[in-house]
């Protein structure tokens, strides 16, 4: 009897989690598929690279992790944990969107700068809301999660 209500909790438990899974959004703006450090093609124009990093421990095992972003208004996609997602964006600045859901949903706006190409955004899901960070450059492979793979919308 024992065995059968510890199999009925953790039945409940992951039914609870994937509930909390969100479909990533349809991309508005297109995604270029060149070398992680190649700059943009325009002369005023930057490539930005949003890789999310959440932590696999706290978003992988209920697939919360993944994070829908929007960059004024239109639609990036949706990177989950080790995925990225490669634009090319005007210089200046812009307005990053960031929502996940775990439990509520969790939207953060965060003002970018775009200058530097190329120009490499780290985002990544909090208990709490979402954090972004700017590198000029693509992190050391190690610091990366791992498998590291190109953002594709099914």
């Amino acid at each position: 009897m024992r065995a059968f209500f510890k199999f009925l909790s953790t039945a409940v438990i992951v039914t609870l989690m994937s509930g909390c899974a969100m479909a990533p959004v349809m991309p508005e703006i297109p995604h270029v598929q060149s070398d992680l450090n190649a700059q943009s093609t325009r002369p005023n124009e930057v490539m930005l690279v949003l890789f999310n990093t959440s932590s696999k421990l706290l978003f992988g095992l209920d697939n919360t992790g993944r994070l829908n972003a929007w960059l004024d208004g239109k639609a990036i996609g949706g990177p989950n944990i080790g995925e990225y997602v490669q634009i090319q964006v005007p210089k200046g600045k812009h307005q990053l969107t960031l929502v996940h859901l775990d439990m509520v949903e969790f939207r953060t706006t965060h003002e970018i700068d775009a200058q530097d190409d190329p120009l490499f955004l780290e985002i990544r899901a909090t208990p709490v809301s979402n954090k972004i960070q700017v590198h000029k450059s693509l992190p050391a492979a190690s610091y990366l999660p791992q498998p590291f793979t190109r953002f594709v919308h099914h």
